[in-house]
């Protein structure tokens, strides 16, 4: 992602974006290791620094974090079972 250039990145997308706007980074997304922060584009900086993501992440920004938030507040969250071909 760029963490170092975290700071110009987020400027420049507040430029056009509500400061408000959701912001998921993912931080070794589909790995063991993977951890991930949600957050609003104007705490984007703090809360990497503050939560001490790493590259390779990956920033999601808009209304799909929504997704996101309504996904780790579910409790009937299951995944489903792959289908077999006959």
């Amino acid at each position: 992602m760029g963490v170092s250039s975290l700071e110009h990145i987020s400027q420049g997308l507040l430029q056009g974006l509500p400061a408000h706007t959701p912001v998921a980074v993912v931080q070794h997304a589909s790995l063991p290791t993977q951890r991930e922060a949600l957050t609003t584009l104007d705490e984007l900086v703090n809360t990497v620094k503050w939560q001490q993501l790493q590259s390779p992440s990956i920033i999601v920004v808009g209304d799909v974090v929504q997704g996101a938030r309504a996904w780790q507040l579910s409790e009937s969250f299951t995944t489903p079972q792959r289908s077999h071909g006959s």
